[in-house]
């Protein structure tokens, strides 16, 4: 647990990217990271809604809605980084990391396209057989 704790704290603090060489929680540090990011996303919307009346994320907020948004956008952006990690889509950067949690809905998308590609391969590949 001190392991992903300290892994944690240097890339959110220290802007440090555990290696899986010293770390054996790095995808689970990213994808965490990944959902912060995604919290510190919201809140920044949610001010500049508060001050100007406009999300910067396209979000309708009201007080159901926000709250909503402030459960399922980590929850998205931890998901996304950690299925991103598994299928490779993504390197273990601060860089990467910012942009899961910032941007998982288009990465999202993104990702269920590579994972249909070999799927796709392979079917065009067995109607050719025939």
């Amino acid at each position: 647990m001190n392991l992903f704790l300290d892994g944690l704290q240097n890339l959110l603090v220290k802007f440090e990217v555990p290696d899986s060489a010293h770390n054996s929680y790095t995808v689970l540090v990213f994808a965490t990271g990944c959902a912060a990011l995604g919290m510190m996303a919201l809140v920044g919307d949610l001010a500049i809604y508060a001050i100007q009346g406009k999300s910067i994320l396209n979000l309708k907020h009201s007080f159901k809605n926000t709250m909503v948004w402030f459960i399922a956008w980590p929850v998205g952006a931890f998901v996304v980084g950690y299925v991103g990690q598994v299928v490779k889509v993504f390197q273990v950067t601060m860089v990467a990391c910012a942009a899961v949690g910032f941007l998982w809905p288009i990465l999202l998308v993104m990702i269920l396209e590579k994972l249909q590609k070999p799927a796709d391969i392979q079917q065009s590949t067995d109607e050719d057989e025939q």
